[in-house]
This record gives C-alpha cells, structure tokens and sequence, in this order.
C-alpha cells in the first residue's frame, strides 16, 4: 500500500515538473514567434531591459528565461530529494502560477 502512494506522489511530482517545463518552453517559444513586436508587448520591466541591452532583439531575455527555469526545476528535484511532501508543495505552488502565466498567455 505505501509503495502504491510512494509512486502516485513520485508521478504526481513528475508531472507538475514537466507542467512547468512545457510552461516556460511555450513561453519562450511566443517571445520568439512575436520577437518582432515583443518590445511593445512585453510587460515585465526586467524582460523590457533585457531586450533593450540586447538591442531590440530577444536572447538576453530567452537565455535568462531559460536559465531561470534549468535552475528553477533543478532546485525543485533537490528539494525533492531533501523532502518529498515539500518538493510536491512547492512544485504544486510553481505550476499553479505557472498556470496562470500560460492563461494570461492565452486569454490576454
């Protein structure tokens, strides 16, 4: 029975994981389709600075998303391996908001 539970927690974990590397790659995917106009739409003022040190163009802001979630993801797998409750808690608290990153992509 424990090891029923063990792996329903381990899928569950890996599922929210993946959720939140399809968020991020999807994210990156649009700032590169919309590369062009992205100055104009970009909202986050960090991502604003990031295109305008780069000249207009988007690889500061990629290359910082992307590292941003390589560390991100990886810091959740050693949280995990320290704590198996507080990795599916924080990994659950990461991909409800970036749920809400992926709607307002979407439906804004």
């Amino acid at each position: 029975m424990e090891q029923a539970a063990a792996r329903r927690r381990t899928a569950l974990f890996c599922g929210l994981w993946l959720f939140i590397i399809v968020v991020s790659v999807i994210d990156g995917l649009l700032v590169w389709q919309h590369r062009y106009q992205i100055l104009n739409t970009e909202l986050n003022p960090i991502g604003r600075a990031l295109i305008l040190a780069n000249g207009g163009r988007v690889w500061y802001l990629l290359g910082v998303k992307f590292t941003g979630t390589v560390v991100a993801c990886g810091m959740l797998l050693l949280i995990r391996r320290r704590s198996t409750r507080l990795g599916l808690i924080v990994a659950g608290a990461i991909a409800a908001l970036q749920l809400c990153l992926l709607l307002f992509l979407f439906l804004a």
